[in-house]
């Protein structure tokens, strides 16, 4: 098995209110977990891959809470993690394409 490497940016290992920047290498694959309270996850290289699919660098994910996967990479990738932002059972799993430009809107400065 790869390993996984985190670079913790802000918050509290204790509170698991986290943001990082997470590298997996090639052939890296993880026990199932839950995430209590959600996590968001943006692919920013390779490929993040779990039993919900192969998510390619520019993919949004919003993982609601109670949501549980098996996380791996076959090439290895480089994530941008918040854990605990997105409490609330009612949520639902959200994936976004940033690399879909229909998706974005311009920004005006109407000053």
């Amino acid at each position: 098995y790869g390993r996984a490497w985190r670079l913790e940016l802000l918050g509290e290992k204790e509170s698991g209110r986290v943001t990082s920047v997470v590298k997996y290498e090639k052939a890296s694959n993880f026990r199932k977990h839950p995430h209590p309270d959600g996590e968001e996850i943006l692919v920013l290289d390779g490929v993040f891959t779990d039993e919900h699919g192969d998510w390619p660098a520019g993919t949004y994910l919003l993982n609601p809470e109670g949501f549980e996967h098996a996380p791996s990479s076959r090439e290895g990738c480089v994530l941008f993690v918040k854990l605990k932002q997105f409490p609330g059972l009612d949520r639902e799993h959200v994936v976004i394409d940033t690399t879909n430009t229909s998706n974005w809107e311009e920004v005006r400065n109407n000053v």
